[in-house]
């Protein structure tokens, strides 16, 4: 699902384009020119908001999507087919059991907590 839900989006976009080169291999060495003076490479905002909004979406969507047909096989075939011929040189997974913990954890404080309720509007 990483394949096409994540790495096949407007990240793509994203990650094209000519990338710095650096003598110390970490980017210490590395500034952009703004009109507003140099910003080091590591202190640097390389996604905007918008962007980070479009990716965000596309990727919920197509997560979304895959996950209402998870019990239609063809559509199990098609993600176990796209990671074979795509990530087959990837590193395995590894369970990362901290992060379903804390998920696990923050939701079920949210639930404890009863449902969010909007503020009304002040009045003018």
């Amino acid at each position: 699902m990483s394949v096409s839900c994540v790495r096949n989006t407007f990240l793509e976009d994203l990650h094209a384009g000519t990338g710095p080169s650096s003598e110390t291999e970490d980017y210490s060495d590395v500034k952009v020119v703004s009109p507003y003076g140099e910003i080091e490479w590591t202190r640097l905002s390389r996604i905007s908001d918008n962007e980070m909004r479009q990716l965000m979406k596309e990727v919920v969507n197509k997560l979304y999507s895959i996950l209402l047909r998870l019990d239609e096989p063809k559509i199990i075939a098609a993600v176990m087919i796209n990671a074979q011929r795509m990530a087959s040189n990837w590193d395995e997974p590894q369970d990362d059991k901290p992060f379903v913990a804390a998920m696990v954890s923050v939701s079920e404080r949210a639930m404890a907590a009863g449902p969010k309720r909007k503020q009304p509007a002040k009045k003018k």
